[in-house]
């Protein structure tokens, strides 16, 4: 059983992507901040199904906050990183916005990682 963090666990790539780790028997800790670019109510949808797993535990949190990820990172030896701030245009008239959350933030997670010795990071991205 291998302990996985996975980031953006409520978008719909991050939900399938813990539901996958979940039925070959991996522990699964899924945060995501709920960013308003995609409802709410199809995030918490999307995390129904894996809530009802006692393999799965829920943390509604930024990336860019490096102490609480670095409390969650203790017991996790992989991070699969999906949390970005999404949408192309919108990204083209608020870029500092995108910039400190998918830069920042991705920073801020490996920085995170590689202080609570996490031994493998697998990055994922799409538009």
């Amino acid at each position: 059983m291998t302990r996985v963090l996975v980031t953006g666990s409520a978008g719909f790539i991050g939900s399938h992507v813990a539901e996958a780790l979940i039925e070959r028997g991996d522990q699964v800790v899924g945060i995501d901040n709920f960013d308003p670019f995609y409802d709410r109510a199809t995030k918490e949808r999307n995390l129904r199904g894996l809530r009802q797993a006692s393999s799965f535990t829920f943390h509604e949190l930024d990336i860019l906050d490096g102490p609480a990820l670095r409390s969650l990172l203790t017991s996790q030896t992989v991070v699969i990183h999906l949390a970005a701030k999404a949408g192309v245009r919108p990204s083209l008239a608020s870029p500092d916005a995108y910039v400190k959350t998918n830069l920042m933030g991705t920073a801020s997670l490996i920085e995170a990682a590689r202080d609570a010795g996490v031994s493998r990071i697998v990055f994922g991205s799409s538009s």
